[in-house]
């Protein structure tokens, strides 16, 4: 469970990140 939860988080937080570089490099 407590894995399942990290997961989702680290996906999300790395998505995140992902669409904020992707914004600065292509604006």
């Amino acid at each position: 469970m407590k894995k399942k939860v990290m997961e989702y988080i680290d996906n999300f937080i790395g998505n995140s990140i992902y669409d904020i570089l992707k914004f600065i490099f292509f604006y």
